[in-house]
């Protein structure tokens, strides 16, 4: 254990005994009751006026479920170790996301050579066109999981536009330009569709209620 002065680990001890009681959102009377003791006694626990003896860290240790060692040493508090695995949690799905739509290129880029040695005459620089709007379904479909409505409205403009784009690009010896303007509708829908507010858990079409006859 590093070295720290009294007034230092009372308040410690203090923050710790703080953030575990709010954790299970006892007040500092119910928390006096389990230890039979004064509330005034644990008021000056946590505001590091004095230090409760080795026994009621013990008892207040096996309490919340952690070590004595845990009093006597600063932590992370609740909040902030739920902000750190959010954080975590983001990062991993991002990189899930990434991994995934890298597979599609990497399958569009393998195609692309195995047609360069065995095939020839066929204009397979394409593949890299349609990749984008198979990218964006990939990351369409990983957006269902764990994304939000505002990325989901992104991708499908993405989607609407490089597919228009990859369609474009097949045919272009039929100068099929106009078709460029079907996005139109299209985008002004998605952009409607972004408008609607939604409650969190709110359905689209709730079931009527069944009546008993």
């Amino acid at each position: 254990m590093y070295n720290v002065g009294m007034e230092d680990l009372k308040l410690i001890i203090a923050t710790n005994i703080t953030e575990l009681r709010k954790s299970q959102n006892l007040t500092q009377a119910e928390l006096a009751v389990r230890l039979n003791y004064s509330d005034k006694s644990v008021s000056k626990w946590e505001r590091g006026e004095s230090l409760p003896d080795i026994g009621v860290l013990k008892q207040i240790a096996d309490m919340f479920g952690v070590t004595v060692d845990y009093l006597l040493h600063e932590n992370v508090s609740p909040a902030q170790e739920q902000l750190r695995q959010a954080k975590e949690k983001r990062k991993n799905q991002i990189v899930i996301t990434a991994l995934a739509i890298s597979a599609v290129w990497i399958v569009a880029t393998v195609v692309y050579i195995y047609g360069m040695v065995y095939i020839h005459g066929i204009n397979l620089w394409t593949l890299f066109v349609w990749a984008l709007p198979a990218s964006c379904l990939v990351g369409l479909f990983c957006n269902r999981f764990w994304g939000s409505r505002r990325i989901k409205f992104w991708i499908l403009s993405l989607l609407t536009w490089s597919t228009l784009t990859a369609v474009v690009v097949q045919t272009l010896h039929y100068t099929p330009w106009p078709l460029f303007f079907a996005g139109i509708p299209v985008q002004v829908a998605l952009i409607l569709w972004s408008k609607i507010s939604v409650e969190p858990g709110e359905k689209w079409f709730p079931r009527k209620p069944k009546t008993k006859l």
